[in-house]
């Protein structure tokens, strides 16, 4: 027939199953990497809301228990949560200064939060939170 295109299918098709399998595994990759910035979107996210719910925890010690920022603190150390999805986080620290001038008290209350991915300390996020409050 064509003695000279014998064969040439075959060449054509091993091009075709090279390149399907690069673009395969440039896909993979994609895809990895977009799901692995999910979880530490996710986890900075929890962290976020982890902090400021410490730092609403010192805000009503303050207001609502009379506190101060000497006797100001986390049970135990540290806020820890049951609910599935702040299961893995932690208020790690918060810390407090006040001043009085004027008959007016000054809070300034910094509240950090970490938060861990699921398997391990594959991800971990943290975030710190600033409030400041005055009370007459």
């Amino acid at each position: 027939m064509f003695p000279r295109q014998a064969g040439f299918s075959i060449v054509v098709a091993v091009f075709i199953l090279v390149v399907m399998s690069l673009l395969a595994a440039t896909m993979l990759r994609v895809q990895q990497a977009d799901s692995a910035g999910t979880a530490q979107d996710t986890l900075s996210v929890r962290a976020f809301y982890a902090a400021e719910s410490g730092a609403q925890f010192a805000m009503n010690r303050i207001f609502l228990d009379g506190a101060n920022c000497g006797t100001l603190g986390l049970p135990g150390g540290a806020a820890n949560w049951s609910d599935a999805a702040m299961l893995q986080c932690s208020v790690a620290g918060l810390s407090c200064q006040s001043d009085s001038l004027g008959g007016v008290t000054t809070y300034r209350l910094i509240s950090t939060a970490e938060c861990r991915s699921g398997g391990g300390d594959q991800f971990v996020a943290r975030r710190s939170i600033e409030v400041k409050a005055a009370t007459p």
